[in-house]
């Protein structure tokens, strides 16, 4: 080989290898903005599951609260039908009291 020849293959390894490094330092940011990217998936990912427990969990209260709101239903019903008691005993009382006093 020729000087021009070897001069120019020691060009083209240093560039090579200039390449290569720069590939390398690449590589290496690209390694670590992947390693970012799992750590937020991650956080993501339990943000996902704390908000699907706290629906579950809100589900539950909701079915409790309806269950009270049922039971709060039932003992208006109940208290209403005892109103309706009351009055037809004041009533009767009203009645006999009348039949008393003539």
């Amino acid at each position: 080989p020729t000087v021009c020849d070897v001069t120019t293959l020691k060009d083209n390894i240093t560039a090579l290898s200039r390449t290569i490094e720069e590939l390398r330092n690449q590589v290496t940011s690209l390694n670590q903005k992947n390693e970012d990217l799992v750590d937020q998936v991650t956080i993501q990912n339990q943000t996902v599951k704390d908000l699907g427990d706290q629906a579950t969990d809100l589900k539950e209260i909701n079915k409790e609260l309806e269950d009270k709101v049922t039971t709060q239903n039932e003992n208006i019903e109940d208290l209403r039908d005892h109103v309706t008691t009351l009055r037809d005993n004041n009533e009767y009382l009203i009645e006999e009291t009348t039949i008393l006093v003539s």
